[in-house]
């Protein structure tokens, strides 16, 4: 059966995923019939693809010292609608780019709107930090939140959990963040999440293998980097196709001259 070799380099990451698809076939197999798939499994296969495409972007564009933003909204402002609330948020980002371009620096980030089944609404966002004093950056964190007049701010630094610095599980969260809000609404076609247009890319191949058999696997790591620690996937889709996929870092100079 045929498979597709993807391999993705974002910032410090590289993962590589080798999956079955009922699209491609090789010479002389027939393509086999779908199974009925229930639209949970849809709706969480695509979850997941919208999670690994925004673990990309964050590797890409953001490390774990930048900053991880709450932007709430007290009681009395619990009413505005999506609308509202986006107009809102347009206008904290306005007043953020102005205070990142008197720092000289640009502002980047990637966020997601909340709104839940019983009424709680607030915005989390990924932005670059900047490199200030202690002083410095106390003022500019006091300057931002007064850019947002309908509740508390919170910053925090992007903590890692696992000490990987893969973004994936601040990625899941959002995307989880934003199915509720979905429901919520009632809008399926809602934007999961917004971007700054000025984020990088990351590099994305992917081969197309038109062979009988499988994948065997085993990760293949690039010179320069290391396979992370419990990063490896054997597991099947609704459909019943089978995928393999693992991450791999690269190393620091610390880490080799420790070697």
């Amino acid at each position: 059966m045929a498979y597709i070799d993807r391999e993705v380099f974002a910032g410090r990451y590289y993962s590589r995923k080798q999956y079955h698809t009922g699209r491609y076939h090789p010479k002389g197999e027939k393509r086999k019939k779908l199974g009925n798939v229930s639209p949970d499994s849809v709706a969480k296969a695509n979850m997941k693809r919208a999670t690994e495409h925004l673990t990309w972007k964050l590797n890409e564009n953001f490390e774990v010292d930048d900053w991880w933003v709450t932007l709430t909204y007290e009681r009395e402002n619990k009413t505005r609608d999506a609308d509202q609330m986006q107009q809102d948020f347009n206008a904290f980002m306005k007043a953020a780019r102005k205070l990142y371009k008197d720092k000289d620096a640009t502002l980047r980030f990637c966020s997601v709107m909340r709104v839940g089944i019983r009424g709680s609404r607030h915005f989390h966002l990924v932005m670059n930090s900047l490199d200030l004093s202690k002083r410095e950056r106390t003022e500019f964190r006091k300057d931002l939140k007064k850019a947002w007049p309908f509740g508390f701010v919170k910053i925090v630094p992007v903590w890692d959990r696992d000490d990987s610095g893969v973004f994936d599980f601040i990625a899941k969260y959002m995307i989880e963040e934003s199915e509720i809000t979905r429901k919520a609404l009632n809008r399926p076609g809602l934007k999961r999440y917004s971007c700054s247009r000025n984020l990088r890319p990351p590099t994305v191949s992917r081969k197309i293998v038109k062979r009988s058999g499988t994948f065997n696997c085993r990760p293949r790591i690039p010179k320069g980097y290391k396979l992370l620690k419990d990063s490896e996937r054997l597991e099947a889709d609704a459909w019943g196709h089978l995928s393999y996929s693992y991450t791999c870092i690269r190393i620091t100079e610390n880490e080799v001259q420790i070697c």
